[in-house]
């Protein structure tokens, strides 16, 4: 009887741990915070993005003060195009390709930015960092 109570009791929280876990759908890397006010996932604006990744591509590739004005403006452009896509894509439902196809443009646009902004060793040691 012992044995029956332990075993049954062992299966409880084996399948209570199989049911408690997150799966990747639920989450965002964008949307991990949550929002202090309303317990709602908090996605970070385009000016904080773009902010962001400036500081982060100053940091590693110690950019000028004028390059780091125009990476900050060439990321807030392209979040703010990414943000309008991901807002038309919830709103009429844009076929997957078509979203591929678009939002692999605003990366091509940024990466062409990008290139005309830093130097070349600077865009050269970007592409081994993060390509």
């Amino acid at each position: 009887m012992k044995k029956l109570a332990f075993l049954a009791a062992l299966g409880f929280i084996l399948t209570s741990n199989v049911f408690a876990q997150r799966t990747d759908r639920d989450y965002n890397r964008n949307t991990a915070y949550m929002h202090e006010r309303n317990s709602r996932p908090y996605r970070a604006s385009p000016e904080e993005i773009a902010h962001r990744k400036s500081e982060e591509l100053d940091r590693r590739f110690r950019l000028s003060g004028s390059q780091q004005r125009k990476v900050e403006a060439l990321a807030l452009r392209t979040e703010r195009e990414k943000q309008d896509l991901e807002r038309r894509d919830r709103m009429r439902g844009i076929p997957e390709y078509k979203y591929r196809k678009e939002m692999q443009r605003i990366q091509n646009d940024w990466e062409k930015g990008l290139r005309s902004i830093l130097t070349r060793k600077q865009y050269d040691s970007y592409r081994d960092r993060w390509n």
